[in-house]
This record gives C-alpha cells, sequence and structure tokens, in this order.
C-alpha cells in the first residue's frame, strides 16, 4: 500500500508492488523508482519460490507416489493425500502418528521395517530403503517401497526429520513371485 504524500507528478511508469507489510511514501517519480528497486529483490524471490513448489509438486505428482515427512521432535508424521490413497483411505482417513504407518506393516515385515529406520536414525544408512507389505484398506497386503532421508541438527548431528516417499510395487512383486514360480516348475506339469 503507497501513501501519497502532496502532489504527484504524472507518471507513465505503473504504480509498484510493494511487499506486504512494507509502507511507502513517494513525492516524485524518483521516489516511485526507489520504491520499485525496494520491492524488486522481494518479488523476484517469491517468484523463484513459487517456481521451486510448482516443480516439487510437479515431480511428486508425476512420480505418483506417496510422500510422508515424520516430524521427530513432536513424533507426527505428515501423510500426503497419494499416500492414503495408496492404502484405500480418503485424504483425511489416516491419523498423522508414526504408528498409524507402522501398525498397517505386515507382521513378518515390520521388525525388519523399525530395525532399517532405526539404523538410518542412528547414522548407519545415508538413506532409508525398504520394501514391505502393508495392509490396505480392503483388507489385503500391498507390497510398498519407502525411500527416506533424516534432516540432521548441524551441530549435534541429531536427527529431527525424517522424510520420504512410498511407492506401490504390488504389481512388480507379484510379477517376481510369477517368474520365480515359472523358473522352478514345468508349466506343462507343474512339478
Amino acid at each position: 500500500v503507497f501513501d501519497c504524500v502532496g502532489p504527484v507528478v504524472a507518471s507513465t511508469a505503473p504504480a509498484p508492488v510493494v511487499p506486504p507489510g512494507m509502507r511507502y511514501s513517494y513525492r516524485t517519480d524518483q521516489d516511485l523508482v526507489q520504491a520499485w528497486q525496494t520491492a524488486g529483490p522481494y518479488w523476484a524471490r517469491t517468484g523463484a519460490l513459487r517456481r521451486s513448489q510448482e516443480r516439487y509438486e510437479l515431480a511428486a505428482r508425476g512420480s505418483n507416489d506417496g510422500l510422508w515427512d515424520w516430524d521427530l521432535a513432536a513424533n507426527s508424521i505428515y501423510y500426503s493425500p497419494r499416500w492414503m490413497q495408496a492404502l484405500g483411505h480418503e485424504d483425511s482417513g489416516v491419523e498423522q502418528a508414526p504408528e498409524a504407518w507402522l501398525e498397517r506393516v505386515h507382521p513378518d515385515d515390520r521388525p525388519g521395517l523399525e530395525a532399517r529406520i532405526r539404523s538410518h536414525l542412528a547414522g548407519g544408512s545415508a538413506h532409508l530403503v525398504a520394501e514391505y507389505r502393508v495392509r490396505h484398506a480392503d483388507g489385503s497386503y500391498r507390497w510398498m517401497l519407502s525411500r527416506g532421508i533424516a534432516v540432521r541438527d548441524e551441530t549435534t548431528g541429531k536427527p529431527y526429520r525424517f522424510a520420504g516417499s512410498q511407492t506401490d510395487i504390488d504389481e512388480r512383486k507379484k510379477m517376481e513371485e510369477q517368474l520365480m514360480h515359472l523358473a522352478l516348475h514345468d508349466p506343462l506339469t507343474d512339478l
């Protein structure tokens, strides 16, 4: 918002856009130019941030992966709508807690997943990579691949955030099982 003080010299320059919360009084075109110079870097950074967010959103949608973001201090997780849809839930059908994820993991796979998470958070691996079965809303189990990375405090090295993606690999795993079966059995005799 601009405050006009006294007579303003007619100008062909458009009125500058001022960052939120910034006020500027101008009396001459020189003041108007100064306002443009002051606001310009702000809007350039804002535009760059908007383009970066659009790139991220497009990449996330294009990958068709579900995203998760675990705040380790608060012990809460954000699950993206796609993460929930892969498990057959609506956008708000999953509690934002680690147990909402881990309790759905197949009992045979959960200890291994939890061990990989603990190892990664303790610094034992650069990234989390884990394949496991997870319970779908219809009661069936589907294979998922999770990839993630911990964000660590620069001074202590302690992780405070853990984020990643979850990819539905159920079809791939079924094909692998079928190929293994065909490799070990004669299709004519089933021996």
